[in-house]
């Protein structure tokens, strides 16, 4: 029995080792996992626990701070899983996994894919991402070609518990996603060639008690059309507002605005008239969301400007007559102009910017391919992750 207990600590202590090791260098660490969704959960515990735990720590100080208590936190959290339970109860077994395999309570976990209520100033507070999308028409190989630099509050630290996440379920399609390590919210593709990405917004109708905005934006990544990922969209109970784009194989691309009450798509043309792609920051852009909006003052302001300057960008490059190509894509996501409020956003101590770009997504659906760069585009080295 001692024998076998020394063989599991050993065992343990070179795979987390090894998870670490891969941390330390320019990319994040590839986790495949695969079975029925508790074994998907458990081994995605297993094999990430230290960096759960570190995850954990983290986010329960943040909660101390604000004021929130851990049983309060546990309580919120729970209540909104139950919702989720009826939505998708696969990913409730999912997170259930986790909880086991990183030997940790489930409601600890439940926490780590909840977030905060509205009205506690959580990471809603400063969240800021940016997407855009180009057509195959438009690009220098013919691939479509969407993307996102992922922003989170500095103190959250994301990108040091980030992870590529490569699901192989017993039924649907694969996944290969960037998430934080013990989280179902991805950015990224799958098998079928469809790919979610997307971007927080606020509304004046977001609850808090609602089916979580994390089971929603995994279950679109478990489709294999536009259409269907809508479809998800619609049957749930949203208790959150979001900005989606989503593509398919074909080339056939959306984008979904969301908030809990209403729901609005859309098309390529429609953003940008017949040019073949279009962006978003984080604020309503279709004319029937706009009413909705819940970004005020400072927030709107850097939406707003990171959406302007994304929008230069793509004038000035419109006129070269030049193909987009991966790497002006990551030129485009570095972007520092308006900084602090920049596309490519840095944390600046004396300029009070609370949140900074901690990861970027690359996704090109017809090759089944994304390319994931961890911190600031402007000084990552992109790894390329495929789907054979």
């Amino acid at each position: 029995m001692l024998y076998g207990l020394m063989d599991y600590i050993v065992n343990e202590f070179f795979e987390v080792s090894n998870l670490m090791s891969q941390l330390l260098e320019t990319g994040f660490p590839l986790v495949e996992v695969g079975g029925s969704n508790n074994e998907i959960g458990f081994q995605h515990g297993e094999k990430c626990a230290a960096l759960i735990r570190e995850h954990l720590n983290i986010l329960f100080q943040g909660l101390q701070q604000k004021g929130i208590s851990r049983n309060d936190a546990l309580r919120f959290s729970t209540r909104c899983v139950n919702f989720g339970a009826r939505y998708a109860p696969h990913l409730v077994e999912e997170l259930n996994g986790i909880a086991e395999g990183a030997g940790v309570g489930k409601e600890e976990i439940y926490v780590l894919n909840i977030g905060l209520p509205n009205n506690a100033g959580g990471w809603r507070a400063f969240s800021g991402c940016t997407t855009f999308y180009v057509s195959g028409n438009r690009t220098s190989d013919g691939s479509v070609i969407i993307t996102q630099n992922v922003d989170n509050p500095r103190a959250s630290r994301t990108v040091k518990r980030g992870i590529v996440l490569h699901i192989m379920p017993k039924n649907g399609p694969e996944i290969l996603a960037f998430c934080r390590a013990g989280n179902l919210y991805v950015h990224g593709i799958n098998s079928a060639g469809m790919v979610r990405l997307g971007n927080e917004l606020t509304s004046l109708l977001d609850r808090d008690f609602e089916t979580p905005s994390s089971f929603v934006c995994r279950r679109m990544l478990e489709q294999t059309t536009v259409e269907d990922a809508v479809d998800v969209i619609r049957e749930a109970r949203r208790g959150g507002s979001q900005a989606n784009i989503v593509a398919e194989n074909s080339d056939r691309v959306a984008q979904v605005e969301w908030c809990p009450d209403s729901l609005a798509v859309i098309e390529p043309h429609e953003n940008v008239p017949n040019r073949g792609y279009f962006f978003n920051t984080n604020h309503f852009l279709h004319p029937d969301m706009r009413k909705y909006e819940g970004r005020f003052g400072e927030r709107l302001v850097n939406s707003t400007k990171r959406l302007d300057r994304i929008r230069d960008l793509f004038f000035e490059w419109d006129g070269t007559g030049e193909k987009m190509s991966v790497e002006t894509a990551k030129r485009f996501l570095s972007d520092h102009v308006n900084s602090p409020d920049s596309i490519c956003s840095h944390f600046l101590a004396e300029k009070e910017r609370k949140a900074e770009t901690v990861a970027c997504v690359i996704a090109q659906p017809t090759k089944k391919i994304i390319h994931v760069g961890r911190e600031n585009p402007c000084k990552s080295e992109f790894q390329t992750y495929a789907l054979t």
